[in-house]
């Protein structure tokens, strides 16, 4: 059975680790993109990222204004979507997760904007995609995410 350590111990030694990092792992130089200042960071900082010192991170806003769901991830399309409590715009299915189409394909000049979005559950996404004259433009156009969850951004950021 092996010997069991205090939690005195396992403090100490998380003490020491933590010096011993300081110390001996090597340190990226950065200069700060606000205000100039030369800082050192353990973290490597990506090529495309914009580098800020301690100071100047807090002031730097992280949230982009968006004007399309299809802005964010996808991970919050989906949080949006189900804190929406969202259904099929078509025939109403809300049993699973529905699907982002584009009432007029990229292909054909369509947008990226919520006018040109609607919410289908994967049936009707199908049939969308196989029978195009199934459902007019205008037809879909009223149902679109913009007519239909107009306060979408109300269910972007809450904590």
């Amino acid at each position: 059975m092996g010997r069991k350590q205090t939690e005195e111990t396992k403090r100490i030694i998380s003490e020491k680790l933590k010096e011993y990092y300081k110390k001996n792992l090597p340190k990226n130089i950065y200069t700060c993109e606000s205000c100039g200042v030369v800082f050192e960071s353990i973290k490597k900082i990506r090529k495309e990222r914009k580098k800020h010192c301690e100071k100047c991170i807090r002031k730097v806003p992280h949230t982009k204004k968006i004007d399309s769901i299809l802005e964010c991830s996808k991970r919050t399309k989906m949080k949006i979507i189900s804190r929406l409590n969202a259904k099929c715009s078509l025939c109403g299915w809300c049993e699973s997760s529905c699907d982002l189409h584009h009432i007029i394909p990229k292909k054909e000049n369509g947008n990226g904007k919520n006018n040109n979005l609607i919410l289908v559950c994967p049936n009707c996404h199908r049939i969308l995609h196989t029978i195009k004259d199934k459902y007019s433009i205008n037809y879909l156009k009223e149902r679109s995410f913009q007519n239909l969850y107009i306060n979408w951004k109300d269910f972007y950021n809450t904590k």
